[in-house]
């Protein structure tokens, strides 16, 4: 998670770091929303990373990695918080946007099947669709590694709508682009939770989830596990499908279900906690922890020629 989303790549250039310096480090990214609720999915992902360090968002979640066994573990806020609030943050004209809309919908899953896929985005945009005369403006965002995917070429010919290029995880701007295109809003909804949750109610929007979402089957016999994974396929995927479910979305974040995105929810400091502990941290303990430094960089090379 460390090179996703550009937060490497502007950490080292605010730092003056050499840009050929690496780190053995694992970042969380994105919000972890179902954590502590879908351990098998946890352990997966920490199991895919345990040969990393690793920097997760609470002392909880330290703490839950550290039962799996692994000794290397800091604690930070999600790198999104320092772009927008932290020593990354840069400013960005205030626009007139009390009557638009943005809608986020879900991905395009993995372990799915397209055409049950194409009915689900469809479903959700038509539902969309009845709110036109609710807002000046309605754009959809559409993630640039799925522009031009079979089953977006089919839902924009069937519903006209102002579509829009959503973030690329693989843009080094991306979080100054989110900013930027969170900007344009006022309102921000969607039919999952996620990290633009997350995010939205951090840059003071008001966001929601207005259509229930649907049951997304996921076939586990996609999903390769190797067989020293200590957890199995089904279950990963089990939690995938619960974590997205209407009834974990009743049980964890109702407050977020609305029945209109004019209703939106906005708690600022909800969002100040949930991205992440130790928001006091300087730039000098994130060089050391990532060992972005001489020692560090021959300790890296050392490892990987090993």
């Amino acid at each position: 998670g460390l090179d996703r989303f550009g937060f490497f790549y502007w950490f080292k250039k605010e730092l003056g770091v050499p840009f050929f310096y690496n780190s053995k480090t694992d970042w969380e990214h994105g919000w972890q929303f179902n954590e502590f609720d879908c351990k098998n999915l946890t352990k997966y992902k920490w199991w895919l990373n345990r040969r990393m360090h690793q920097v997760v968002s609470s002392n909880k979640k330290k703490e839950l990695i550290k039962s799996y066994g692994h000794k290397n573990t800091h604690v930070a806020p999600y790198p999104f918080f320092f772009f927008n609030n932290g020593f990354l943050k840069k400013k960005f004209l205030k626009k007139n946007n009390n009557d638009c809309l943005l809608v986020i919908p879900n991905k395009i899953q993995p372990f799915t099947e397209v055409e049950e896929e194409k009915r689900r985005i469809l479903k959700y945009l038509t539902f969309i669709d009845n709110y036109k005369n609710d807002f000046e403006k309605i754009s959809v965002s559409i993630p640039p590694d799925e522009k031009g995917h079979e089953i977006w070429q089919y839902i924009i010919n069937k519903l006209k709508f102002d579509y829009i290029d959503g973030i690329s995880p693989f843009d080094q701007n991306a979080y100054y682009r989110t900013i930027e295109l969170f900007n344009n809003f006022e309102y921000i909804t969607s039919d999952c939770i996620g990290s633009h949750a997350l995010y939205s109610q951090l840059m003071k929007k008001k966001f929601s989830i207005c259509h229930p979402p649907n049951e997304i089957r996921r076939y586990h016999q996609k999903l390769n596990i190797p067989q020293n994974c200590p957890v199995r396929a089904k279950d990963v995927v089990r939690d995938m499908e619960y974590s997205f479910s209407i009834d974990y979305l009743k049980s964890r974040y109702f407050f977020l279900i609305k029945d209109n995105p004019k209703k939106g929810f906005f708690d600022f400091d909800w969002a100040l906690k949930t991205i992440g502990d130790n928001k006091d941290i300087t730039k000098e303990q994130i060089r050391e922890i990532l060992g972005l430094n001489i020692i560090g960089q021959i300790k890296y090379y050392i490892n990987k020629i090993i």
